[in-house]
This record gives C-alpha cells, structure tokens and sequence, in this order.
C-alpha cells in the first residue's frame, strides 16, 4: 500500500464531512423567509416599516452571512476531516 495514500483520508470521507457543513449553514444561515414589521403612528413623520430575512430556525440573517458561513463551515469540515480521520488497520492477511 502506498505510505502517503494511507495518510490521508478518502475522497468519500472528505466530501461527506464538506457535505455535512454546508447543509448545517444552510439550515442556520440560509435566507428562506422574509419577514416585516410596522409601527404606525399618529404624530405625523413617525411610522415606519422594517424587514429582514430569516432562516429556517429563526436567524436574521443574509445572502452575504450565509455564504461566509457555507466557506467558514466548509473549511472547518475539510480540517475537521482530516484532524479525526483514522486510517484502516492492515490485518497480517492482506
């Protein structure tokens, strides 16, 4: 078996952990839902309106916050990946 095969962990593994990652951001960080407030208000020049996007569990967030998430996950899925990862013991057969 090839010594720097060995050392490191298998395409499946990694692309499982980077997987993982991004659909944890786009769970948390994901703007699926706009959402919108209002206050009126009788002294004139004083109601206003805001809105925001949400994500499915309730975050403000934005297309800008989602997408650092997705990197930020990501790089700590692919070092996670490779920090756990432990190679498969040869028995004395193979």
């Amino acid at each position: 078996m090839d010594e720097s095969r060995a050392s490191r962990p298998s395409t499946g593994w990694t692309v499982a952990w980077l997987g993982g990652a991004v659909v944890l951001a786009a769970v948390v960080f994901a703007p699926l839902m706009t959402v919108g407030f209002c206050a009126d208000s009788s002294i004139p020049g004083r109601s206003y309106c805001t809105s925001s996007q949400r994500s499915v569990v309730g975050i403000d967030t934005s297309f800008w916050i989602w997408l650092g998430a997705t990197a930020a996950f990501g790089i700590i899925a692919w070092i996670a990946s490779h920090a756990f990862w432990r190679p498969r013991r040869v028995s004395a057969e193979e």
